[in-house]
């Protein structure tokens, strides 16, 4: 829930669809408790932690995952297409 916002897409396994279902709230969440968020990051950043680098670790891993699937659907989908020829 704390990361709803204008103009942002998430992916996510359909259990946690249906607990959101069953239990979320949708709203703009993203837009608050700004000043906790900039608190944790420079926390963060005081114990040395790169957050920068992290997020590129998980942005490229979230990348490489969703090219695997897709490039195993495309698979998929002419190896159908071959059977049928």
């Amino acid at each position: 829930e704390s990361i709803i916002g204008k103009d942002t897409i998430n992916t996510l396994p359909m259990e946690t669809i249906d607990a959101f279902r069953d239990h979320g709230k949708a709203g703009e969440t993203l837009i608050q408790n700004i000043e906790e968020a900039n608190q944790a990051m420079s926390e963060l950043k005081e114990k040395g932690i790169d957050i920068d680098k992290i997020t590129q670790k998980l942005e490229n891993e979230g990348i490489d995952k969703f090219s695997d699937a897709y490039n195993k659907l495309l698979k998929s989908i002419d190896d159908q297409k071959r059977k049928k020829d």
